[in-house]
């Protein structure tokens, strides 16, 4: 029963990180995960080209010699103002946070966990099936198909099965 508790804490802490790309990075202005993050000094972090991108739209910001922040207005000072307004935001120093949580996550984003998701039955049978149910008896993922095949037997149809979803 242990490795079918380790699948589900695993498939838990996947969907935990998928909300914590969705929900926090993930730049405002282009709905994206970010692209070489950047933090103005409100706190608030953009990908770089969509800050670029804001900015050129910002007059009054060009003349304050300042970056705006999108989300809240803030400005923040531009590093070298003397510098052409397209290497303002290229002075900004990354997020060295933020891209690595990026990596941490990109890292984690491999096949071992779709392997460990898959059927173990059909698996043994040289076939790949997504599970979406856990046998907490057999301590074993299984697909529809062989979920209907286990309660169907009767060595195993008082087995209890969890839903994975």
């Amino acid at each position: 029963m242990m490795n079918g508790l380790v699948i589900y804490y695993k498939m838990a802490a996947a969907r935990k990180l998928e909300s914590l790309n969705e929900n926090f990075l993930t730049c405002s202005i282009c709905r994206e995960g970010y692209k070489d993050p950047c933090t103005l000094t409100c706190g608030h972090t953009f990908c770089k080209g969509c800050l670029g991108e804001f900015l050129k739209t910002r007059q009054d910001a060009i003349r304050a010699k300042s970056i705006p922040c999108p989300y809240c207005r803030q400005m923040t000072r531009a590093p070298q103002p003397d510098r052409p307004v397209e290497e303002w935001v290229k002075q900004i120093k990354p997020s060295f946070l933020i891209q690595g949580l990026l990596d941490t996550l990109a890292c984690g984003k491999n096949t071992d966990h779709d392997i460990e998701n898959r059927c173990h039955p059909c698996q043994d049978l040289g076939e790949s099936h997504p599970a979406n149910s856990y046998c907490q008896d057999c301590d074993v993922l299984l697909c529809e198909r062989c979920v209907k095949m286990h309660t169907s037997l009767p060595g195993t149809s008082n087995h209890v099965i969890a839903d994975l979803g």
